[in-house]
């Protein structure tokens, strides 16, 4: 796009792991899906000269809109979104102001090589039955307020974490701390959604500053009263963690905070 090359883009969630997203592209019958009809249209255009030019637009769908195909997806001039939402750790809380920020800390472990976390089994999810969780203990969760109004994320949160430990270290990756990060959509009856599986898994080479983590791109509707919860966890039973047991600590101060920015401008959505 910096060089005034033609972009566009469909966000999909197919892939090894498979996906049932409506309209999305079909690499068996690209016509008769939503997204390959705009693909054919974008190389008819731009390979054989016929047909409009397509949108230059960003467009994902959205899982809580009713309607046709086509009216459930949406689009944005281009990614990322306008703006942003930054939280900041408060105590146990995320609040959307540094201002009276309480100073905090959770400390939290597990063993080597044994997960205590659970976030999905890939391809095969809806044949486990098993739902997110995380033993009590073994990871830190920092909660909003119940939204104040419907929050639609779309695109990458990050996530600023001030961690210390005592028993990881740099001298090799298997004495480096790895954690798991993930973005919980927890109801008003308690009942948690890690929003479409997704988790962040970093391993952490240097403690000695903050810790930044990109987490995945997502598309998902937080609703009003529903509340977000960010969850730092060192195991995962999807994934290899640390194969020696640590102890973490996450903490938050006026000076050095913990933090959550969520793509997006979601003004009055958060009760301080």
């Amino acid at each position: 796009k910096a060089r005034h090359v033609p972009v566009k883009m469909m966000w999909q969630s197919w892939g090894h792991s498979g996906g049932n997203v409506p309209g999305e592209f079909d690499l068996a019958d690209p016509m008769h899906s939503y997204q390959g009809r705009i693909v054919i249209a974008w190389f008819d255009h731009y390979l054989k000269g016929t047909g409009p030019a397509p949108a230059l637009d960003f467009s994902y769908y959205r899982d809580w809109v009713s309607g046709t195909v086509a009216q459930r997806y949406a689009s944005a001039p281009s990614y990322p979104l306008a703006g942003s939402t930054t939280l900041a750790a408060s105590g146990t809380g995320l609040v959307p102001t540094l201002k009276g920020l309480v100073a905090g800390s959770t400390t939290f472990g597990a063993p080597g090589n044994v997960p205590l976390s659970y976030s999905e089994t890939s391809v095969v999810q809806d044949q486990v039955g098993m739902t997110p969780q995380d033993a009590p203990g073994a990871s830190a969760m920092l909660t909003t307020a119940p939204l104040l109004k419907d929050v639609d994320l779309v695109g990458a949160p990050t996530a600023r974490l001030q961690l210390s430990s005592p028993t990881a270290s740099a001298a090799s990756p298997s004495t480096m701390l790895v954690a798991f990060v993930k973005l919980y959509d927890v109801a008003p009856d308690g009942t948690v959604d890690l929003a479409h599986q997704l988790v962040a898994p970093i391993r952490v080479a240097d403690l000695s500053k903050p810790v930044d983590v990109a987490l995945p791109g997502v598309v998902h509707r937080f609703a009003k009263g529903h509340r977000m919860q960010l969850a730092v966890s060192l195991s995962d039973w999807a994934y290899k963690g640390n194969t020696v047991g640590q102890v973490v600590t996450l903490s938050t101060s006026q000076a050095a905070p913990t933090t959550l920015t969520l793509p997006g401008r979601f003004a009055g959505a958060f009760a301080s």
